[in-house]
């Protein structure tokens, strides 16, 4: 893992460089916050608030029937772990975004009458005869989150959640790239 984990993000950099670029503003703007011991949080477009907020851990002892356990649990209290923030802002803001996807195309699944649907995590299905709905209702609803939640939106609400600290326009997200959103509602592969 030691050796793998520089070399693929390396290729990461120079395949998807915007997904790249928006990894390192991420951790550039926790530890930003980190340095203040601040947390941060954002709410997706269904309206379910995100707290990103990893604190450093006490160790507390608990008597049960078969002896002590250790349990390690976050304090409020104590100082946020900077590693920790940086390390998981990126999955965890994609897994919001992600959960917020799920929820609206259920949502709308049900508005169009179905009621026989499995997911889990980005992974959908139907019955065989309403794969053309869910797949027109799935880029719908993924257009609709990335137009609504826009990373200069998402800056916005980190901004309204820590006052008092000063944002510059090195704060600002990298530009966005090229992808044009509305030509996903027209592609043939989208999720399995």
């Amino acid at each position: 893992a030691t050796y793998l984990a520089p070399r693929v993000n390396r290729a990461i950099g120079r395949v998807v460089v915007k997904a790249a670029a928006i990894r390192v503003w991420l951790r550039k703007l926790v530890k930003k916050l980190a340095k203040k011991d601040r947390g941060l949080g954002w709410v997706v477009p269904t309206g379910f608030p995100v707290i990103h907020e990893y604190r450093e851990e006490e160790d507390r002892r608990i008597d049960t029937v078969r002896g002590k356990v250790l349990v390690k649990e976050e304090n409020p209290e104590l100082k946020i772990r900077t590693r920790k923030q940086a390390n998981s802002i990126v999955p965890n803001l994609i897994h919001s975004l992600d959960a917020a996807h799920m929820m609206l195309t259920v949502r709308e699944l049900v508005a169009q009458g179905l009621s026989d649907f499995s997911m889990v995590h980005d992974s959908y299905a139907v019955h065989a005869c309403d794969v053309d709905l869910m797949n027109k209702v799935l880029r719908e609803q993924f257009v609709r989150i990335h137009t609504e939640f826009t990373l200069a939106k998402f800056l916005e609400q980190v901004k309204a959640g820590a006052p008092g600290i000063r944002f510059t326009k090195k704060s600002a997200p990298p530009e966005l790239g090229t992808l044009d959103l509305d030509a996903v509602r027209e592609s043939v592969y989208f999720f399995s």
